[in-house]
């Protein structure tokens, strides 16, 4: 009887290891029509993160719905830190987003002009120009005057990160971390290459861990052209 007990207990503790057993990373890249072109100096955007219950697709190409950033803002910048250390590591200038938003401010010109004559004589045009500068990011900025700014830094590519989570399951609270970097040419507008890696974690590895690690896992082969 107590042979049958060690038995049935070694079998459920078997089941048990197999059932917290994670799956290996997941790694998919996707080149673009811009993916000959140069692209060595480069702007990167702030990561967003959200909290997902499937990582079957992003929000935005599945529904359309924003991402709910839910993730605390020390582990998103660790995620921009280890995405900027990686290119730069594999031939990259990146050019980080607070040099961004210094430089993007809306720029409203008012120019004035006024003529004059003096005894018939007609003086040349003057003119003053004021410009008010007010406080914006880059993200928040027109269209046209992130191209202006872009332009100005002589950057070849724009630099987007995306974060998701996805909910903790069983008692050892495995949960899906899958990060996206993606590389558009900034003349054309064109994909360059999107590399996202998915991974499994659980037990004590914290969200934080796991969000680096698979920045560093979506980046991984990316060189500069």
């Amino acid at each position: 009887m107590r042979a049958r007990s060690i038995m049935l207990l070694a079998l459920l503790l078997g089941v048990a290891c197999s059932s917290v057993e994670l799956l290996p990373d997941r790694v998919r890249v996707r080149t673009g029509p811009a993916a000959g072109t140069k692209t060595r100096k480069v702007v990167a955007l702030p990561a967003t993160c959200g909290a997902l219950s499937t990582l079957a697709g992003s929000p935005s190409e599945s529904t359309g719905n924003p991402l709910t950033s839910e993730c605390a803002p020390p582990d998103v910048e660790g995620v921009d830190g280890s995405v900027r250390a990686a290119l730069e590591f594999q031939g990259f200038q990146v050019i980080d987003s607070e040099q961004l938003n210094a430089t993007s401010r809306e720029r409203i010109e008012k120019i004035e002009t006024s003529r004059s004559v003096s005894q018939g004589v007609r003086s040349p045009e003057s003119w003053s120009r004021e410009v008010e500068r007010r406080g914006a990011t880059f993200v928040e900025a027109p269209p046209s005057l992130q191209r202006s700014i872009l332009q100005e830094l002589g950057a070849d590519g724009l630099l987007s990160t995306r974060i998701w989570i996805g909910a903790a399951t069983g008692l050892s609270a495995r949960r899906a971390v899958e990060v996206q970097v993606r590389l558009l040419h900034v003349p054309s507008g064109k994909l360059v290459w999107a590399r996202r890696c998915t991974l499994e974690v659980g037990g004590l590895i914290t969200d934080a861990v796991a969000m680096e690690r698979a920045a560093r896992c979506a980046t991984r082969g990316a060189t500069a052209r």
